[in-house]
């Protein structure tokens, strides 16, 4: 079934108009989007598509990182053979097994914060101007919350192991995305042309109301 394929009420604007596509730019964003997909759905839980709708840019990163790592052979794990993830939902992003173990990939893309915390990371452009203004780059927020994503993932981790999903011997690996702010870009991240494109052209999509 298609990435596309669903109603979501609650859907983001961005993805709405994506779906409808009524411009040359939302057409091959959703027409790429879909070839994504087409490699990570094996791997994808059950929720993936409603939560794509909602949280498009967050979970773009999880869709992202999944197609690179078949691209490069790396055989994952089908949702529908880990054992203790027959609900759908339950576990980690990825698994990839090695041997006599496993390597569990989890995906994160940390927001920008919520503006009352002192790890919210400032916009390079404040609303409602076009003035660019020269400062240091936030490096200590950035750096918190990238900490708080890590704090987030080694919480599941500890649950999954618990509930048998991760053993002994398994491996664990937090991948984190920055493309949430673009200060991440001088401090930690980095973006492929290709991530720049969909982010612009989901950004210009969001801007505009027709649903």
């Amino acid at each position: 079934m298609g990435l596309f394929d669903i109603e979501v009420a609650d859907a983001d604007r961005g993805w709405k108009n994506i779906k409808a596509a009524e411009s040359a730019a939302e057409a091959w964003m959703k027409a790429e989007l879909q070839k994504l997909w087409t490699y990570h759905e094996p791997a994808a839980d059950e929720a993936f598509r409603n939560e794509f709708a909602r949280q498009p840019d967050t979970r773009f990163w999880e869709m992202y990182l999944g197609t690179h790592l078949v691209r490069l052979r790396r055989k994952l794990m089908p949702r529908k053979d880990i054992a203790q993830c027959k609900d759908g939902d339950k576990g980690p992003d990825f698994g990839i097994r090695k041997s006599n173990r496993v390597i569990w990939i989890e995906a994160i893309s940390p927001s920008k914060g919520d503006k009352k915390n002192p790890d919210k990371v400032p916009e390079s452009l404040p609303a409602g101007t076009s003035e660019r203004i020269l400062r240091a780059a936030p490096r200590r927020q950035v750096e918190l919350r990238i900490t708080s994503a890590l704090y987030t993932k080694a919480v599941k981790f500890r649950r999954y192991r618990e509930e048998g999903i991760i053993g002994e011997k398994d491996s664990c690996i937090v991948a984190i995305s920055g493309v949430s702010s673009p200060f991440w870009q001088v401090t930690w991240a980095c973006r492929t042309p290709f991530r720049r494109s969909i982010h612009l052209a989901m950004s210009n999509s969001r801007s505009t109301a027709r649903r």
